[in-house]
């Protein structure tokens, strides 16, 4: 018996993501592109792809329905740890194994992960932002408060996050996270081309 607790599948697109940043950027992103049937999941964390997908397998109707999955999360230290810890998460639930990065899957449902900041670096979804402003003047004075910073006793302990916080400051409107920022209109370029990846990934959710 299905457990009723589980959120039904009401679209045959399913984009899990790490946390509401991404949630937020990626409905942007979606929206910009103008794809509109996609049910984006929040997972809390990068320790709960495995609980979630495993619930959604579980759903009722789930291979009738379901025609492809997406992930969307940092690599934080390792793209390479990354990638394979996500393909150890499908092979274990019983879904198709990620053939490359940025390559979805031939099976049913298809399954593909965006790994931020760019499917083969380290990073996060802050470093693929920033990458869209560099040169601009408010990251000019983005690097000189860092510059200041990491002076300090105790520095920041994560350069992009707090380059981030500070440019985020910087904005004519009170906006405090990546993902509120990302759903207000003009305040991000996404035909910028450190968005191209991330477009391209989405584009497979047609």
């Amino acid at each position: 018996m299905c457990d009723p607790l589980l959120k039904p599948i009401t679209l045959p697109k399913l984009l899990f993501v790490e946390g509401k940043d991404e949630e937020n950027l990626a409905e942007a992103l979606l929206k910009h592109l103008q794809i509109t049937d996609v049910d984006i999941r929040l997972v809390n964390g990068k320790d709960k792809f495995k609980t979630e997908l495993t619930s959604t397998v579980k759903s009722s109707g789930f291979y009738d329905k379901v025609t492809i999955i997406g992930i969307l999360r940092d690599a934080e230290d390792s793209f390479d740890s990354t990638f394979q810890s996500m393909n150890d998460v499908f092979a274990s639930i019983g879904l198709d194994k990620l053939g490359a990065p940025l390559v979805f899957s031939e099976g049913m449902p298809r399954t593909g992960v965006f790994i931020a900041p760019d499917n083969k670096s380290p990073g996060m979804l802050e470093t693929l932002c920033l990458r869209a402003i560099q040169g601009t003047p408010a990251m000019a004075c983005v690097e000189e408060f860092y510059s200041c910073a990491s002076k300090l006793e105790t520095p920041p302990n994560n350069p992009d996050k707090t380059r981030m916080q500070a440019y985020l400051a910087t904005l004519p409107k009170d906006v405090r996270s990546l993902g509120v920022s990302a759903q207000k209109k003009g305040f991000w370029d996404f035909n910028h081309e450190a968005f191209a990846p991330l477009r391209g990934f989405l584009e497979n959710f047609r």
